[in-house]
């Protein structure tokens, strides 16, 4: 199995550190209110993301290029539209 990406662990790691500093201000008996709404931002998010990334892998080569994008850099450009 091949190792994850470095923008994997990016994710882990905000992920993580959001949910250790929202616990810290999260007022008592609303935990279950704030993580759904958590939930429904990260697939609007997910959501957002994935049709970036189809978008542009839907172009031509010659397009891209007259964006100033490389095929390699879909995942990072769709990542920085959410």
């Amino acid at each position: 199995m091949a190792p994850l990406p470095f923008w994997h662990w990016y994710d882990v790691y905000v992920s993580l550190t959001f949910k250790i500093n929202k616990a810290a201000t999260t007022p008592p008996g609303r935990e279950y209110e704030v993580s759904r709404m958590d939930v429904v931002g990260r697939y609007k998010g997910w959501r957002k993301y994935r049709r970036t990334v189809n978008e542009l892998s839907s172009l031509s080569n010659r397009e891209l290029e007259d964006l100033g994008i490389n095929r390699v850099d879909i995942p990072f450009i769709a990542r920085q539209a959410r």
